[in-house]
């Protein structure tokens, strides 16, 4: 059996630990539970407590790294009490330098995954991740044995120009296709629990509640279409109460919402008519795989990677130009061949047990 101990989980649930915890739910339904083992490095604030304790994984909840001292105290504890084989490190960033260099003293292969292609933060913060990162670049990629991307762009700035980028492997971001495919019997009930008419033409998008994802931008352009058109936005962050009263100040209560996290996520995909991502930036986010596995048209920020067009349903707009995504969104046209696009997804390489079976052959290639 070997032991995969793994860093990098959110403190809000999401795309990154979504893949994480599939994998290992997958490791588990595929009955290799005898090769690998994983357990995980978390904050205790992370949203992930709950879940990982419902499904009985092993956690240790790790001490703030600005808190140097007590951080090196809890990786030798950590080190000293259990015996990895690898560590799974899911960082954009090469700030926490010491975390990887412990897991390599004590002969653990180190594994990279980063799953963006900018650091969220501002200021002084990301004058200091940024000098950091730059500092601990050459000691953090001489560490690596087995390199994952979630896309060819956040391999490009993760990597560089170093001979470490020509054996990155492009892990794509699966999904479980199963539950993400349309589902009529669910958009109606969902549709109904929305208290939509059949000529309403529902928009949403899936996500933290985060400056990064330009969520005011969409708002603004709702403002602009016609009252049968409504919009959902399913996730939690920081910026809920900026949101809020952004809709009230416009006027939109009736026809935008903030529904906050859900799990059963795929049922308003179905539900919905058009999927919306205005995001500054992504790496490949999981919501635009799940919204066309559902058939969703997608309408998506022009700063982008192409990556995301994974089917023929994905449109880029201007992040820059409100008219645009209100022309773009108008023109779209309900489709009824929505459930065609499951098989097109697993075709593309981009079901969890694709995704599993990638991982587990690197990680056996390297052992």
């Amino acid at each position: 059996m070997k032991k995969i101990l793994v860093d990098g989980m959110p403190r809000t649930i999401g795309g990154i630990g979504v893949l994480i915890l599939n994998l290992a739910e997958c490791s588990r339904e595929c009955g290799d539970s005898d090769s690998f083992q994983f357990e995980f490095i978390i904050a205790g604030t992370s949203g992930y407590l709950t879940t990982l304790r419902e499904k009985g994984y092993k956690y240790h909840i790790a001490p703030p790294i600005h808190d140097l001292v007590t951080y090196h105290s809890f990786l030798s504890k950590l080190f000293a009490e259990n015996d990895y084989d690898y560590l799974w490190f899911n960082n954009t960033s090469k700030v926490n330098i010491m975390l990887p260099v412990f897991a390599k003293k004590n002969g653990l292969k180190i594994i990279t995954h980063p799953h963006g292609v900018k650091n969220e933060e501002k200021g002084l913060k990301l004058l200091l991740f940024r000098t950091f990162n730059k500092l601990h670049e050459r000691k953090m990629l001489s560490l690596v044995d087995i390199p994952f991307a979630c896309s060819r762009e956040a391999a490009d700035i993760y990597y560089g120009d170093t001979a470490l980028r020509e054996r990155v492997l492009i892990m794509h971001n699966g999904i479980n296709v199963d539950t993400f495919s349309f589902n009529q019997t669910s958009r109606n009930l969902f549709r109904g629990k929305l208290g939509l008419e059949e000529s309403d033409i529902l928009l949403g998008t899936v996500g933290r509640l985060t400056a990064v994802k330009n969520y005011p931008f969409i708002i603004n352009v709702l403002s602009r279409l016609k009252d049968e058109y409504k919009l959902i936005i399913i996730g939690d962050g920081e910026e809920k109460d900026t949101l809020q009263n952004m809709i009230i100040d416009k006027n939109l209560s009736n026809r935008c919402f903030l529904l906050g996290s859900k799990k059963n996520v795929a049922d308003y995909l179905s539900a919905m008519d058009c999927f919306l991502l205005p995001s500054f930036n992504e790496g490949m986010p999981f919501s635009i795989v799940e919204a066309q596995c559902e058939g969703l048209p997608c309408i998506v920020s022009d700063t982008l990677t192409r990556e995301v067009a994974i089917t023929d349903l994905v449109n880029y707009a201007s992040i820059n130009d409100e008219n645009e995504w209100t022309r773009m969104i108008t023109a779209l046209k309900r489709d009824n061949k929505r459930c065609i696009y499951r098989e097109k997804i697993i075709q593309a390489g981009y079901s969890i047990e694709q995704s599993y079976l990638m991982f587990k052959q690197a990680c056996e290639s390297c052992s």
